[in-house]
């Protein structure tokens, strides 16, 4: 089992069109400032660019925001204690129907899915013509976790498990990570991953990665495979060959910097609400909650309460003058 980041491959920064006058002094996209809508690692982006230029920023939408705060451990135990929440909510929807996979009583749903899913260290399951291990599977699960919308493949998921097959976690195992099989196709998504995480996180010594194992299991026991955890897992940047150029904490004093804002799901699994208020704290930004599940909202079409106020923030920077909570 690998220990590794949780980014969402699906994160970014995305900058927009200035509404303002263009200069030959904006860099690549001949803006005189900065437009910038970013999304879950997109928001480490943005954050670390308002540090750098404050000044260059017009307007900045931070969309499922780090904790700028927390070091590498922290963070990861984080999002992984958000996982097992949204587990918790998903499993929970689940037992009010008699076909359950995880059974009728939510607070056995863990033991359950453990029951479930820890044979396939020793026994995976054929897949779509290959096969599916336990961390295949609790790849797919964990993908599952990221929106509601993906709760009822989960659960067939695991339906099909107890049948001997792990086809539907596969597919989203696969979408997650690019969503192809062929990686010809499928391109360097993993690659990429890895060469970005490691130039951003604090490099972990064994000590670290053996606390970081235990802990993991603490805060999120559903995905323990059970068996010795104390071997097995390693850190993905353990031989990387340069060292992380992220300083953490970052962003933590920037004057002179616009009124940003700041969007923050309830339920996030993966960049917990906390992380959300923290940001916001610090950049001295709007903050926007957003009450419900899923993790990162703005221009997905799926929320007008958000979409309105991120658009007027973004078009004509205007902001409410009492922020209201959106439900999602």
């Amino acid at each position: 089992m690998l220990l590794g980041e949780g980014h969402d491959p699906r994160g970014q920064g995305v900058p927009l069109l200035d509404a303002g006058r263009r200069s030959d002094r904006g860099g690549a996209l001949g803006d005189e400032k900065l437009t910038y809508l970013g999304q879950s690692y997109g928001t480490r982006l943005g954050s670390v660019y308002a540090e750098q230029f404050p000044d260059r920023v017009r307007a900045m939408v931070l969309d499922g925001a780090f904790d700028p705060t927390l070091g590498t451990i922290d963070r990861r135990l984080a999002a992984y204690a958000g996982f097992q929440r949204s587990f918790d909510v998903m499993a929970a929807a689940c037992a009010e129907q008699a076909s359950c996979p995880l059974g009728t009583d939510p607070k056995a749903a863990t033991k359950n899915f453990q029951a479930i899913m820890q044979p396939l260290r020793d026994k995976p399951v054929p897949a779509a013509g290959q096969e599916l291990d336990f961390d295949g599977a609790l790849g797919g699960v964990i993908a599952g976790l990221y929106g509601p919308s993906l709760w009822p493949t989960v659960v067939r998921g695991l339906s099909e498990l107890k049948q001997g097959r792990g086809d539907a976690l596969l597919g989203l195992a696969r979408d997650i990570g690019g969503g192809e099989a062929d990686e010809a196709v499928n391109g360097n998504v993993t690659e990429a991953l890895f060469a970005i995480n490691c130039m951003d996180e604090q490099r972990l010594t064994p000590a670290d990665v053996a606390e970081l194992r235990t802990r993991t299991f603490e805060v999120a026991p559903f995905m323990n495979p059970g068996g010795d955890i104390t071997r097995g897992a390693r850190d993905g940047c353990e031989f990387w060959p340069a060292r992380p150029t992220l300083t953490i904490p970052y962003a933590q004093s920037v004057p002179g910097l616009p009124r940003t804002l700041v969007v923050s799901i309830t339920g996030d699994p993966t960049t917990p609400h906390a992380g959300g208020i923290k940001l916001a704290e610090i950049l001295k930004s709007s903050l926007l909650t957003v009450k419900g599940e899923g993790h990162t909202v703005v221009s997905a079409g799926t929320n007008k309460c958000v979409d309105r106020i991120a658009a007027d923030y973004l078009v004509d920077l205007k902001l409410p003058g009492t922020m209201p909570t959106c439900s999602a």
